[in-house]
């Protein structure tokens, strides 16, 4: 896009590099970014508004599953932009979009389409590739000190410390990782008041104390602990 388009990124997230200081970068967040009518097309990773409703939008999803746990909450992010793309990431996300806008009766100018995973595609070249050793077991529960609806149904941490005690205790030829999502990592380090810090504060003291227990802290990529698990 970068070849042939004015091309800028919108965050609220200080962005390495030297983006800011060329003027490929904005610092704002969603409130300002929604009042920003000088762009003619958006691209987000998520549903939550990050444009003025007039300009169009392209949404990419990386839920590949067939449920949403907040349907509601979806149906009125998707609604928000006159056109809006929704770029599905499997084949059950895609029946899923439709399935919802029916159901909802969403009336803005809505396409979805048939698009895939590109980064899970490009991580499965990475694994075939891997020829290191396979020596670990994964634990990385999904988003989880932010409280969203049914949280419970969808992560383990509030259990999180004993299964890797217990881990450790039964696998003593393997390392076992932690892999926390990158934005609870986030959410821990500013001091929020989360009903799970204490379990995720005791997993991090594991991987400090324990030989075997290992912290991954890469924000973006979880490839270099999969390719070392034999289980995840």
């Amino acid at each position: 896009l970068e070849d042939r388009f004015n091309l800028v990124s919108v965050s609220d997230e200080l962005m390495e590099g030297d983006g800011e200081i060329q003027g490929r970068h904005l610092f704002m967040g969603t409130e300002s970014a929604c009042r920003r009518s000088m762009f003619d097309l958006v691209f987000s990773a998520h549903v939550f508004p990050c444009s003025p409703p007039s300009v169009p939008r392209v949404t990419f999803s990386h839920v590949i599953y067939d449920f949403n746990l907040s349907r509601d909450y979806h149906a009125e992010r998707i609604a928000l932009s006159d056109t809006h793309y929704l770029f599905a990431s499997s084949g059950p996300s895609l029946e899923g979009y439709v399935r919802l806008i029916k159901e909802k009766r969403l009336r803005n100018r809505l396409c979805v389409i048939p698009g895939g995973y590109m980064h899970l595609d490009e991580n499965i070249d990475l694994a075939a590739a891997y020829q290191g050793p396979v020596d670990s077991i994964i634990y990385a529960p999904t988003l989880s000190l932010a409280d969203y609806p049914h949280c419970d149904l969808a992560t383990s941490m509030n259990e999180g410390s004993q299964i890797v005690e217990r881990l450790l205790a039964g696998f003593p030829d393997f390392n076992i990782i932690f892999r926390p999502h990158p934005s609870d990592l986030k959410l821990f380090q500013i001091n929020r008041r989360d009903a799970r810090n204490g379990q995720f504060s005791r997993l991090l003291e594991l991987c400090r104390e324990h030989p075997r227990c290992l912290l991954d802290d890469n924000p973006t990529s979880y490839m270099q602990s999969y390719n070392r698990a034999a289980l995840m």
